[in-house]
């Protein structure tokens, strides 16, 4: 009784863990079928966990996707910060609840391109 109790646990842990990447992976398709844009500026604001607001001359946009610190300091580069000058590779996606959010799939700043999504699946690379 207590193996076939351990088992379903098992079992059901399988499942969620299951849906839950299949979720991430329908995400990333959404970001990849998105509307291409290249954005070229200066960055105007790093706020934390809010997007990248980038100055492109007539206005300032946000864009997201950066990805987390320990990413960044394990490729070696520095993070964009308030004045470098960035060139974005991005997706303006659509999502169900009618939102629309600009993602990065890659980031050149001060010289240095930087891959944040697989551009085959649109995941991003620190998964």
């Amino acid at each position: 009784m207590k193996k076939t109790i351990i088992l379903a646990y098992f079992f059901v842990l399988a499942l969620m863990i299951n849906n839950v990447y299949a979720k991430n992976l329908d995400q990333c398709a959404l970001v990849l079928n998105g509307v291409s844009v290249e954005i070229s500026g200066i960055v105007a604001a790093v706020p934390a966990g809010d997007g990248l607001k980038v100055d492109i001359g007539t206005e300032v946009v946000t864009v997201y996707g950066l990805g987390p610190i320990w990413y960044w300091n394990d490729i070696g580069v520095d993070r964009p910060t308030i004045g470098d000058q960035v060139e974005i590779d991005a997706r303006i996606v659509v999502f169900s609840d009618g939102t629309e959010k600009t993602i990065m799939m890659t980031i050149e700043v001060n010289g240095t391109l930087v891959e944040l999504r697989d551009p085959v699946t649109g995941c991003p690379l620190w998964w």
